[in-house]
Order: C-alpha cells, then sequence, then structure tokens
C-alpha cells in the first residue's frame, strides 16, 4: 500500500469511528469512560508515575478529567497537553 493510500485510510477510519462515537448514547459512554478510567488508575505505569502528561478530552474521546483529577489528589505533577 502506498503512503498516498494509507493517509487516505487513516482519514477514512477515523472519520468513520467518529461518526460511531458521535452516536452513542449519553450513558454508555459515562459508563465506559468510567471503566477506562478505573482499569488507567490502577496500572502500575500510573502507581509509579511523578508527572502525568495528559490531555482535556472533547465530548466523543475518552473523558481525562476524572483522571486528571485523581492524578492532583495523588500528588502527582500534571501537564497537560495545550491544543
Amino acid at each position: 500500500m502506498s503512503v498516498r493510500n494509507l493517509r487516505q485510510k487513516k482519514i477514512e477510519i477515523r472519520s468513520r469511528h467518529k461518526k460511531l462515537r458521535e452516536g452513542f448514547p449519553v450513558e454508555k459512554k459515562a459508563e465506559f469512560d468510567d471503566a477506562i478510567a478505573e482499569r488507567f488508575l490502577s496500572l502500575p505505569e500510573y502507581k509509579n508515575c511523578k508527572t502525568l502528561l495528559a490531555f482535556i478530552s472533547k465530548d466523543i474521546e475518552v473523558e481525562t478529567k476524572k483522571i486528571v483529577a485523581k492524578a492532583f489528589e495523588d500528588g502527582k505533577r500534571v501537564a497537560v497537553v495545550r491544543g
């Protein structure tokens, strides 16, 4: 597959998945977001880190506010990507 075809395929996949996420029921998304956060916060990599690099999520992305809040609560330094 050429680089051009690969790029186009990537754009198509992102577009398709964005539409899927936009149509996801709010309650189900919140349920999945909580499960993802819980799993992330239980990882040894998280528990052992001193600094967490994060992003502030948009509506269709996995919610990161709980993770960032917990990191502050745990005394970690938090660096947030500026968009």
